[in-house]
């Protein structure tokens, strides 16, 4: 996302941009290959907002998805900025879908 706000010189040329972010996913089960799967994946000043939410896999997630949220936003700004936004088509999709290993809190 960083780079992506660099947009410098672009005002009169085609633009598209591709940026794939990682899945924003509850963290893998740990093994002995990988034991940092059991590890948070937000950085935790994204995830101390939600400290209220009780189950820490919730937590986790909610962080992932406020990073993720943030760098959209960025590059979103820096197109504005930039003068590129009023002729830009911006698609936002993802594949995760709703896990059952974490139930809904209210």
């Amino acid at each position: 996302a960083a780079h992506a706000q660099q947009l410098n010189d672009l005002n009169a040329k085609p633009l598209f941009l591709y940026l794939p972010y990682q899945a924003v996913h509850v963290g893998n089960k740990p093994t002995s290959a990988h034991p940092e799967y059991g590890l948070d994946q937000a950085p935790a000043h994204y995830i101390e907002p939600y400290h209220a939410v009780t189950d820490a896999q919730r937590r986790n997630l909610s962080g992932m998805v406020a990073a993720m949220d943030e760098a959209a936003g960025n590059v979103t700004q820096s197109l504005k900025s930039h003068g590129l936004w009023d002729n830009t088509l911006f698609i936002f999709s993802t594949d995760v879908r709703y896990s059952q290993q974490i139930p809904p809190q209210p």
